[in-house]
């Protein structure tokens, strides 16, 4: 968990699993990874769409957790700059 606190912003907000929205970094680590929900140490990533446009980045695709469920599977979408 350090890592994770150490990755994220104070402001992480995450769109979670549970079709939950958790604002802040706190709360997120509160809600899914504390509790459990979020109970895999690695995942998948198949990026499926990639594009940059000048100073912005723009990925979607999907991840499947590793060491949970077979049938989990998740889509992604993030905008960097």
């Amino acid at each position: 968990m350090p890592a994770c606190q150490a990755l994220c912003s104070a402001e992480f907000t995450v769109n979670a699993p549970t079709n939950a929205v958790a604002v802040g970094r706190e709360a997120v680590l509160d809600a899914f990874v504390r509790r459990g929900v979020m109970n895999f140490s690695s995942f998948e990533l198949a990026i499926e769409y990639l594009r940059i446009d000048g100073d912005w980045a723009i990925i979607m695709g999907a991840e499947t957790p590793i060491g949970v469920r077979t049938d989990v599977q998740r889509r992604f979408g993030f905008r960097l700059a």
